[in-house]
């Protein structure tokens, strides 16, 4: 009987092995492509995060911080929203939003800005002052309408790792993008969504280095406030 049980573990490890080794490992590119398959194909998201960018110059460093937020119910509900310093204790805002095909768009520094023809001409309009942001999830999150992705782009694509972000376990990836500059970035295992950036850049006489951080939800249900306009200066 000790012979049998014997033999029946040890055919049960060997059986695990086997099976564990068969497991083929996901390719960078599989990565990337089933991240976007998973923004493409929800029926809703929402996100707060940050874009901080540490500009590094001679005569000192500084930081920006930009927060943003994110809610999205397919196929045609979408709202965004950035902030950026204007004091010490005051922020200018940039809200971008869309119900069917109304597209509607804020800017505190400047409130009289007439909206634009399309959600596309919209999040153009804010990606570079918005770090990005603007564009990155949305891009994903509806690829028919942008067409552009920043992640389709890269080059040289590749898994660096495995790491832990905020308590999720993530791939890390690095590719190479149009400028020749690095990304990296990482992608929850489980969930297969974008959890953090990070580009660094040189520009003449001073150097960037940009993190942006995620805190993602997918299909889940989203309140109608977090879909409102509400185009009001921020403080």
């Amino acid at each position: 009987m000790k012979r049998l049980v014997a033999l029946c573990t040890l055919l049960f490890l060997f059986g695990s092995i086997a099976f564990s080794n068969s497991i083929t490992p996901l390719s960078p590119q599989e990565i990337v492509n089933k991240m976007m398959d998973v923004y493409a194909t929800c029926n809703s998201y929402m996100d707060e995060g940050q874009v901080s960018t540490l500009f590094i110059q001679k005569n000192g460093n500084r930081t920006v911080n930009r927060p943003f937020s994110t809610a999205f119910v397919r196929p045609s509900e979408f709202r965004y929203e950035f902030k950026d310093r204007r004091g010490e204790n005051e922020w200018n805002n940039y809200i971008i939003s869309m119900k069917g095909n109304d597209v509607k768009t804020f800017w505190s520094i400047k409130p009289d800005m007439p909206n634009p023809e399309n959600l596309r001409m919209a999040i153009a309009g804010a990606t570079g002052i918005s770090g990005g942001s603007a564009n990155t999830v949305p891009g994903m999150l509806m690829p028919d309408v942008f067409g552009y992705n920043e992640f389709k782009m890269l080059s040289q694509l590749q898994l660096a790792g495995e790491e832990q972000v905020e308590g999720a376990a993530t791939y890390k990836l690095e590719g190479t993008d149009s400028r020749g500059d690095k990304v990296s970035f990482w992608v929850d295992k489980e969930k297969l969504l974008l959890l953090k950036i990070y580009e660094a850049r040189k520009i003449k006489d001073f150097e960037t280095e940009t993190t942006t951080t995620y805190k993602p939800s997918v299909n889940i249900m989203v309140a109608t406030e977090k879909l409102e306009f509400k185009p009001v200066n921020t403080k």
